[in-house]
């Protein structure tokens, strides 16, 4: 089925995997510890690791969201990053999204809709001085429920109508 720009209204974006690139960056990070004697090639162990330990930290997440306890869970989450040792955090931004959104920019309304804390989201949209492109920002704690519900989408184009006077 073609795709039909006609009926496409508003762009919605992702962090993980859609404007960073957190796949390569955690895995990078994995592969120092994998040995390289045990494994041929560390870098493709690693990146099995990574995807073999996101299912369930995604599965934990929605189920705690199931049971109303993602509000905990996000406090959780945030008592662990504000208590960890402080390191440089750094991001890997996709090569040619600034582009894409720069291109974008003007032509339909746009959101980061993630499941992300707030304060990580921001450091990378500023970090990469994407922020700019962006009308609306929903992140983990912004809607009653996360992703996959639709909650956080209906926030956004909540926050566009809000925006332009249609709400």
């Amino acid at each position: 089925m073609p795709l039909d720009l006609a009926r496409i209204k508003a762009l919605c974006f992702d962090i993980d995997g859609t404007l960073s690139d957190t796949d390569d960056l955690y895995t990078q990070k994995v592969s120092r510890f994998i040995p390289k004697l045990l494994f041929r090639d560390n870098l493709h162990a690693a990146r099995r690791l990574v995807m073999w330990i996101e299912s369930p930290g995604n599965a934990l997440l929605g189920m705690a969201d199931t049971l109303g306890l993602d509000d905990e869970m996000a406090a959780v989450i945030d008592w662990f990053y504000r208590h960890r040792r402080q390191s440089a955090r750094r991001f890997l931004l996709i090569p040619g999204v600034d582009d894409m959104l720069r291109r974008l920019h003007g032509q339909y309304p746009m959101a980061v809709v993630s499941a992300r804390e707030e304060r990580g989201t921001m450091r990378f949209l500023e970090q990469f001085d994407i922020v700019k492109y962006f009308d609306v920002i929903v992140t983990g704690l912004s809607a009653k429920h996360t992703k996959p519900y639709p909650d956080p989408v209906l926030l956004a184009a909540k926050g566009w109508m809000c925006r332009r006077g249609t709400a």
